[in-house]
């Protein structure tokens, strides 16, 4: 686990500048130690996690998508199922459920994909690192 941190650390993560609103925060013992976790959750259909990214890439070439990497956590599989549904500057992308283990989505216009690297998981939660390409980067947050 310290191997992994240190190289999450080092190669970076910028998806997150701020914590816009969310559904709650609870102190979270993951692979990156302690630390407070807002969330939200899929079974009322209401909850949300809003956030800003860190600013936007001036020198994307074209064809290039901004790639925005963050730690992350999908959990309570036995609860009622839901979706989430991925928005970026409020238009909706991509939707998506608890993944236990590493896997990646892909919006349906093929703007945005998501890929989920799960670096610790249990029969409930899993956590790990989300990394978001986005190929019309002009977003500055997501839902």
């Amino acid at each position: 686990m310290a191997r992994a941190r240190s190289e999450f650390l080092n190669s970076g993560a910028n998806g997150l500048a701020k914590v816009l609103s969310s559904a709650g925060q609870l102190p979270y013992p993951g692979w990156l130690r302690n630390l407070p976790m807002p969330f939200c959750r899929q079974t009322d259909g209401k909850s949300k996690l809003v956030w800003e990214t860190s600013p936007i890439r001036t020198d994307l070439k074209p064809n290039e998508p901004e790639k925005f990497r963050l730690p992350a956590a999908m959990g309570f599989l036995s609860q009622p199922s839901g979706n989430f549904q991925l928005l970026i500057n409020g238009t909706p992308e991509l939707e998506f459920n608890v993944a236990l283990g590493s896997q990646t989505w892909q919006s349906d216009r093929g703007r945005v994909r998501m890929n989920y690297n799960v670096m610790e998981n249990n029969d409930e939660d899993s956590c790990g690192v989300l990394q978001i390409e986005d190929w019309e980067a002009e977003c500055a947050w997501f839902m």
